[in-house]
């Protein structure tokens, strides 16, 4: 009775709820603070994945800004062709940080039990992901005389990780991959001029 009663509850709570809810109860493995969640949002970008927002407010003047990264629904697709999983991406993510690849550190993996699916926590940073205004806007003049070279040294960062540091990973060379789309581009079976010259 009790469980079907928690059922119902979790039923009709957003899904920004429950994941408060969820974090709440974690809360210990990603802060030390004996805050509350708070401002829990999910924001726009993150095409495959889904990007939530929240905070941890331990007093009016010691706020932490943490990011969720988890699978859509919480529910990871299953492994299929080169896609890896949210658990090896926050484990390649830290072999990177070890080799001083400007990446944020990822504070936790998410346990089956923790109620939150396949996902990991990170803490937030300011920053612009939007080619355009990075490209355009004025406030970002000074970043742009200097980033291509900030790039080159974080690839460099990446291609000098041992692979002895380096998860299992999916290998596949570059005519496999073209095989890999082109029958995924056939089982559409939606003829595309462009797609069929590609592919020729």
């Amino acid at each position: 009775m009790v469980f079907s009663y928690f059922r119902v509850i979790v039923a009709n709570m957003s899904m920004s709820e429950q994941i408060e809810s969820a974090l709440n109860r974690i809360i210990d493995c990603f802060s030390p603070s004996n805050g509350q969640i708070s401002d829990v949002k999910r924001l726009s970008g993150g095409a495959s994945q889904e990007t939530w927002a929240f905070s941890v407010a331990a007093s009016v003047n010691d706020i932490q800004r943490f990011i969720l990264r988890r699978a859509p629904g919480g529910t990871a697709p299953d492994a299929h062709g080169n896609k890896i999983t949210l658990e090896t991406e926050a484990a390649l993510m830290r072999a990177a940080a070890a080799n001083h690849v400007p990446v944020p550190d990822v504070l936790h993996v998410c346990r089956p039990s923790d109620g939150l699916g396949a996902a990991f926590i990170m803490p937030f940073i300011e920053g612009e992901t939007i080619a355009r205004k990075i490209l355009r806007d004025e406030v970002y003049t000074t970043a742009r005389t200097h980033l291509a070279e900030a790039c080159g040294v974080a690839l460099a960062g990446i291609h000098h990780i041992s692979r002895a540091d380096l998860p299992d990973l999916p290998v596949s060379d570059g005519q496999a991959q073209i095989a890999q789309y082109e029958g995924i581009y056939r089982s559409l079976d939606i003829p595309r001029p462009v797609f069929e010259l590609a592919f020729q």
